[in-house]
This record gives C-alpha cells, sequence and structure tokens, in this order.
C-alpha cells in the first residue's frame, strides 16, 4: 500500500512540474479547452465564435453604408396606377438644379440634392395624375428626408408633376431629395398619387 502511494505521488508531482515548466500558454490552452456553460447547461459561444460574429455583423454594417446612390439604377417597381423605372440616380454636383430654360433651385445651406431621375408610365385603365407629392428616401444613417416639390418643378422639362397622363403613356421625371453630404442612400419609397402605396426600391 505505502509502495503504490509512493508511486501515484511521484506521477502526480511530475505530471504538476510539466505543466509548471510549459508556462502560461498551458493554461491559457487548457482553460480555451473548458467549454463556458450558459443557464441551463448549454454550451456558450467560444471567444472565437464571438469575435467571428461581431465582424460578420460589422461587416453588415459597412455594406449598408457602402451603398453607391449610383446602384438605384436600373431598379423598378410598379403599384396599381403607374409603373416605375429609375434612369439614373446621382449627387448633383453643384447643388442647384435646373431645366436648363431659366428655372432652377438651389439645395438648402449644407445639403445636397440626390437626384432620382425616373420613367413613369401609366398601367391602369384609366387617365391619372402622377403627383409624387410623398416621397421619401432613407439614409444609412437612419434618417429619413422627404422629397423637395419644388426642387422637382424646377428640374421639369417635358412633365410637370400633377399632369395628366392617359394609359400607356409614359415619360420622365425626377425624385430629388435634400439631404446633408457623405449621407448614403439606401432606400427610396416614391409615391405616384395619395392613397396608393408607395413603390419601395434598394439595390
Amino acid at each position: 500500500m505505502m509502495r503504490t502511494w509512493h508511486i501515484t505521488t511521484v506521477a502526480a508531482g511530475a505530471a504538476l512540474f510539466a505543466f509548471l515548466a510549459a508556462g502560461p500558454g498551458a493554461a491559457a490552452t487548457a482553460r480555451d479547452t473548458v467549454p463556458e456553460l450558459r443557464a441551463g447547461g448549454e454550451p456558450a459561444a467560444s471567444t472565437t465564435e464571438q469575435a467571428r460574429e461581431k465582424l460578420s455583423s460589422a461587416e453588415r454594417d459597412q455594406e449598408v453604408t457602402e451603398v453607391d446612390i449610383a446602384d438605384f439604377g436600373g431598379l423598378s417597381g410598379a403599384d396599381e396606377v403607374f409603373e416605375i423605372r429609375v434612369n439614373e440616380a446621382y449627387i448633383d454636383d453643384d447643388g442647384t438644379v435646373t431645366d436648363g430654360l431659366g428655372s432652377s433651385e438651389t439645395a438648402p445651406e449644407g445639403m445636397d440634392y440626390a437626384v432620382f431621375n425616373i420613367q413613369i408610365t401609366n398601367v391602369s385603365d384609366a387617365p391619372a395624375a402622377w403627383d409624387g407629392m410623398d416621397h421619401l428616401a432613407t439614409g444609412a444613417s437612419g434618417k429619413t428626408y422627404a422629397n423637395d416639390i419644388e426642387a422637382e418643378f424646377a428640374a421639369a422639362d417635358d412633365y410637370f408633376p400633377g399632369e395628366t397622363l392617359n394609359p400607356g403613356a409614359s415619360v420622365e421625371t425626377d425624385a430629388i431629395f435634400a439631404i446633408p453630404p457623405g449621407e448614403n442612400l439606401v432606400e427610396v419609397e416614391l409615391r405616384s398619387t395619395f392613397g396608393v402605396a408607395p413603390v419601395t426600391l434598394a439595390p
């Protein structure tokens, strides 16, 4: 019995010596291999998994903020009255929109104009007018912006909001928003007329 106890003690001492000789790295490794437990006894996510989740979340946020306004070009949708297609979308360079014939409108101080040139087509069975009064743009910041009606009228050349279009008629018009410099728009809601649900477009 004494011999067995002595052998066990020596073996335990040797194991302890090897553990200590391996240094802090061994202790860290040992800790990493022991799973944490959540309430209820379920294993908690490892540090690596948590880091990966945080990275994925950061990447998703970055994807949202990196939407280019030009990416709206080509997007389309329709409500019960009008089909809408974005011909192009851009930030106006000088902050002033014009019809080229003398009519113009300048963005409020400290703001840029985000311009959506759109093709609208009356797909209903009766004459209808595009009002364009309640458009809404959402930025990556989470803020929303109403359209600038005065700017839209100033930029209009072929079609003015409110004019009647017969079934099948198609014209170009603009949806214009005054937004802070550096804001990235991630979604627009284009409402053709009062009482009709908006068409939501997002790249």
